[in-house]
């Protein structure tokens, strides 16, 4: 019984001996056909387009890369912003193919011009087909936020990472802040996220209609978030300043007084105040770059001398990242969790009333008292919201009688800056009514002078000289005393002492060992600069500085400007002296090169304008 059983189960059915006779009788049809080449594809002429054409390749790179009007072209290094040429259409596989008909006088098809490109997906087996002889490819734009290139890059993080060590070590006599601007809440907008929904009633959620989004006017609240950083000694605090774009300001005068508020207030008194109930004696102050708050500018470094003053600091010390590097900021977290809590928002920028009179006109009164109405309605959703384990609190920003004469006297003050020492005694001459703010000017001035140390466009550093001819507040009470004594925290090193980067020979490149081979070198450690007592100066190592040297150096001695860029090996040089990459070297020298162009060009434009204007006016 069981042989049997086993013969069946040997037995192939009928049916499946016929299919497999017809798979192997496929099988040879197929391999004959193969061997004859008779279902071969029927090839394109790129070949003997190329043997007839041997530089069509770079001439489609040459038209697709004068047709990009992209974001490089309109920056102030790219050929559009000073040209100001026409751009024409938007470049097509088509109108591509057209272009270069007309210039080779012979029909070229579609197929044959894209095979001359990059294949767009080099693992399909198609890409043999491709010749590969223009670097073309169809791909949308990408926004590059993180490939921002700056020289200064690893010399910002590098003292970064030693000011991390000094300034949150204790605070108990420091303040430490850190403030930059959030992203603005727009009226009569609604932002929505998948990721940070609203708990609402099933059936009825928010719905914004067409009809909310008829107002044409720009209404933005905005607000300067505060991250004041904790240390071993304390807890964070958290502040939010919102500012009214149509009302309030946004300058180095108006964040001066949004700081005296904060000071003020009573969730603060920890940040600004000892435990013995006075002014901590020392400012450590950390920017973004924008023109209202970069320590490299004369308004800003005027208000934060005199909040030195005012306040009788031993020290103020301002700095900024570099261009780029805002994003490493602690405050960019705070940003984001406004951002997270107004999500789902909807704030109309008409709670008064319409912003327009019976004949069309703008009423002021109505906007201001608009916005002051949303600012409210902000304010009171968004305020207290939790930041890791505190709380984000929201003021408006400072006003009043004070406030206002700092923004009505701010013109005066810009122009004063900026005057020369002969423009100014003639200003007193000419204006006695205003000669007791202009004393108060000069005596700001004479402080800044007086307490600046060593710094560059990334930090702006204040220290008491204690002068007996100083009129700071604490220099007169003090005279004699030394600056060395002021110490960045209780058994720490001197205040006079900076961590300016310095390169650590013991890891040049030929040295390392973990970051091999793309190895530029690395700066010195803290305890490193702090044992051996070592201060460079501030812009010793500063790559953008020194590779614009080197580039105006090799400019005055060159013939054309592109041989003022160095070649490879100097290339090299200069990335093992400065710690950067040599491809960010190459970068650094090009840019300059093409911005060195673009201003010679835009200088001969001008100089020919003028000439045909003052042939015009002879005529």
């Amino acid at each position: 019984m069981d042989s049997e059983e086993n013969a069946k189960s040997r037995t192939v059915p009928q049916s499946n001996q016929k299919r497999r006779l017809k798979e192997k009788y496929r099988r040879k049809i197929r391999k004959k056909y193969e061997t004859l080449k008779l279902l071969k594809r029927a090839s394109s002429n790129r070949s003997t387009l190329l043997k007839r054409h041997p530089g069509i390749g770079k001439r489609i790179e040459e038209i697709v890369r004068d047709s990009g009007v992209g974001a490089d072209k309109w920056r102030s290094s790219g050929s559009l912003t000073w040209e100001r040429k026409k751009v024409g259409q938007k470049i097509t596989f088509q109108r591509l193919r057209q272009q270069l008909q007309e210039e080779y006088s012979e029909h070229i098809s579609h197929g044959a011009l894209v095979q001359l490109c990059v294949p767009r997906n080099s693992r399909h087996s198609s890409k043999t087909r491709y010749k590969s002889v223009a670097n073309i490819v169809s791909k949308r734009a990408r926004k590059g936020f993180d490939i921002k290139l700056n020289a200064d890059e690893k010399w910002s993080n590098s003292l970064y990472k030693s000011l991390n060590i000094l300034q949150k070590k204790d605070n108990s006599n420091a303040t430490y802040i850190n403030r930059d601007d959030a992203a603005g809440f727009r009226l009569d907008t609604l932002a929505t996220s998948s990721k940070f929904r609203s708990i609402t009633i099933r059936g009825e959620e928010d719905l914004a209609t067409r009809t909310d989004f008829t107002n044409k006017e720009q209404n933005v609240l905005q607000v300067s978030s505060y991250f004041c950083t904790g240390s071993e000694t304390s807890d964070d605090c958290y502040a939010g300043i919102v500012k009214c774009n149509k009302i309030d300001p946004k300058n180095a005068g108006q964040h001066f007084c949004d700081l005296q508020m904060l000071r003020s207030k009573p969730e603060f008194k920890s940040v600004f105040f000892s435990s013995e109930d006075k002014d901590k004696e020392i400012d450590f102050i950390r920017v973004d770059g924008g023109g209202d708050e970069n320590p490299a500018h004369n308004e800003t470094r005027f208000m934060w001398t005199k909040w030195h003053t005012d306040r009788e600091k031993l020290a103020t010390i301002v700095t900024t990242r570099y261009s780029g590097g805002s994003f490493l900021n602690e405050v960019e977290h705070l940003n984001g969790q406004l951002s997270r809590s107004a999500n789902n928002l909807f704030i109309p920028s008409t709670l008064c009333g319409n912003t327009r009179d019976q004949s069309g006109e703008v009423d002021q009164d109505t906007v201001v008292a608009n916005q002051n109405a949303a600012r409210d309605v902000y304010i009171e959703r968004v305020d207290k919201t939790r930041f890791k384990d505190g709380e984000i609190h929201l003021f408006k920003c400072a006003s009043g009688p004070d406030v206002s004469e700092i923004q009505e006297q701010r013109n005066g003050l810009t122009k004063y800056l900026k005057s020369s020492n002969a423009a100014k005694r003639k200003l007193k001459e000419t204006s006695p009514d205003e000669l007791e703010r202009f004393q108060y000017m000069d005596k700001i001035l004479t402080i800044m002078d007086n307490h600046t140390v060593q710094g560059n466009k990334y930090v702006f550093r204040l220290v008491c000289c204690f002068k007996q001819d100083c009129p700071h507040p604490v220099c007169q009470s003090r005279p004699g005393d030394d600056p060395s004594s002021i110490l960045w925290y209780p058994g720490g090193p001197s205040i006079m002492f900076f961590p300016w980067p310095v390169p650590d020979p013991d890891r040049q490149p030929e040295h390392c060992t973990t970051c091999q081979p793309s190895c530029s070198g690395h700066f010195m450690h803290l305890n490193q600069l702090v044992e051996n007592d070592i201060t460079a100066d501030p812009s010793t190592y500063l790559a953008s500085e020194q590779l614009a040297k080197v580039f105006e150096e090799r400019r005055r001695v060159s013939d054309s400007l592109d041989d003022a860029v160095p070649d490879e090996e100097t290339q090299v040089l200069l990335s093992t002296r400065y710690c950067i990459s040599k491809k960010m070297v190459s970068h650094t020298m090009n840019h300059l090169c093409q911005v060195a162009k673009n201003r010679k060009r835009g200088a001969e434009k001008a100089a020919a304008t003028r000439a045909a204007r003052r042939n015009d006016a002879h005529e």
